[in-house]
């Protein structure tokens, strides 16, 4: 009975939850992807396939920086995108990040990262093949965006051999 009574304690005072899973989190993660080859098509460029490494990786990079409560291209162990990415399998030879907090909405953040120069070029960049989105929600319910642009140095080699 003191333990369940602790148990419930805890409970009680551990107050507002993180959640890296959004309700529709995959229909906007989706939406984020379509939005991306949208602009990016504007601008004359090819559309990136979505690729689970950069998913998983920018997942785990939204719920670290939602829980942390600051926006950072830098996990809570100091990592930078291209070594998350490795460390999660993905040989990347160009990553770029995009981050964002409090949005309401894949348009919305797609929006905001077109009118900053740095994160449209992130957007924009030829030498990405796939992309991959993350998005989590704070205690207080604001949303916080990560989108990872890559390549893997075997699709590099791959563009750079001459055909013919």
């Amino acid at each position: 009975m003191l333990r369940m009574l602790a148990v419930v304690t805890v409970t009680l005072w551990a107050g507002p939850v993180l959640s890296c899973s959004v309700e529709g989190g995959q229909t906007t993660l989706s939406e984020l992807a379509a939005a991306t080859n949208v602009v990016r098509a504007r601008q004359g460029g090819k559309p990136l396939g979505l690729d689970p490494a950069l998913m998983r990786t920018a997942q785990r990079h939204a719920c670290d920086i939602a829980r942390r409560q600051v926006i950072t291209h830098q996990d809570a162990q100091g990592r930078r995108p291209m070594k998350r990415l490795r460390q999660d399998g993905f040989r990347a030879c160009f990553s770029a990040e995009n981050v964002a907090m409090g949005l309401p909405g894949a348009g919305a953040t797609v929006g905001a990262w077109q009118a900053s120069p740095g994160h449209a070029r992130n957007h924009h960049d030829h030498r990405a093949s796939v992309m991959g989105f993350g998005v989590a929600r704070d205690p207080a319910g604001r949303l916080w965006w990560v989108g990872l642009y890559a390549s893997s140095c075997e699709m590099m080699a791959q563009r750079s051999v001459p055909s013919g």
